[in-house]
């Protein structure tokens, strides 16, 4: 836990504490959250309060009911939430590829507060000077298959009942490829790009993938109106010859998973995109695949 107050004090522009809240956003469990609340009462700074409100609002559990989920780093690049008072048995992991934001289109935080106890979540980091998962973070992991070989050392994967992979953004077609290498029970992109747009070939991906012969369950899940990610979308798809397209309706911006936050079917969506079942439930498909997209 970061001693918040001294740290804020210390910031002498807006920009400061902004980077501040990022930091704390990106990598903060919910209950750190919530005793950064309590000790900020005694600062009574209005920015402060701004960002905790902003939070709140986002998610109104997070404050007085936050999921119990603990941090801790293990690798430099892989940080795990976990529940510690649930039982191992039948415990289930999630591994995360957050995008270019360092995030799942929302504060980890608010993330967890959507996810059940029953979930450990590793979350996978990406050095600055990295631009692609797919390119590895450096010489002594220089691939996805390194990055997948370093979660499953220090995760212990095998011990779980089920294994999960979920990405955002820049991280989706990474966590397509990570369910596949792994041989995960799901694999979900969450307004995942696939190289700028459906005419590229992410090579890397495409050698990997070409490699695979028994494909994980998979999800694409987009904005509806967002044409580039419905295209992005269309194009893992074809890549992998398999998966559910799963546009969510009423939005066009490149944050499914806001949308679905908002809406508050957060939740019940990640519970069945991650789950085991062998078809995703009709109410996330709004409209018909046309014959681009097949």
């Amino acid at each position: 836990m970061i001693d918040y107050l001294r740290l804020a004090r210390a910031c002498r522009t807006e920009n400061e504490l902004n980077r501040l809240h990022i930091l704390i956003e990106n990598r903060f469990a919910p209950a750190e959250i919530a005793a950064i609340r309590s000790a900020a009462r005694e600062f009574r700074n209005e920015r402060t309060r701004r960002w905790l409100k902003r939070l709140r609002g986002m998610s109104p559990t997070l404050m007085k009911r936050p999921k119990p989920f603990e941090r801790s780093r293990l690798h430099r690049n892989v940080i795990v939430y976990r529940c510690p008072h649930h039982d191992r048995d039948g415990k289930r992991a999630l591994i995360a590829f957050p995008g270019a934001a360092r995030r799942l289109g929302m504060p980890i935080a608010v993330f967890l507060q959507c996810m059940e106890s029953e979930w450990d979540v590793f979350l996978v980091t990406r050095p600055d000077q990295t631009r692609s998962y797919l390119d590895g973070w450096n010489e002594d992991a220089p691939g996805i298959h390194a990055i997948t070989e370093v979660v499953r050392s220090v995760s212990d994967l095998d011990a779980y009942g089920g294994v999960s992979v979920i990405g955002n953004s820049s991280g989706g077609l990474p966590a397509i490829v990570a369910a596949c290498v792994i041989g995960a029970d799901a694999g979900v992109s969450v307004s995942g790009t696939a190289g700028g747009t459906a005419e590229g070939r992410p090579s890397k991906a495409a050698d990997v993938l070409a490699a695979i012969t028994q494909f994980p369950r998979l999800s694409f899940t987009y904005c509806a109106g967002n044409e580039a990610d419905a295209a992005s979308a269309a194009f893992m798809r074809r890549m992998t010859g398999t998966g559910d397209l799963l546009p969510v309706a009423a939005c066009a911006t490149h944050n499914a998973a806001a949308n679905l936050l908002q809406e508050g079917t957060l939740p019940t969506f990640l519970a069945d995109v991650l789950g085991k079942s062998a078809t995703p439930p009709d109410r996330w498909q709004t409209y018909e695949p046309g014959p681009s997209q097949k």
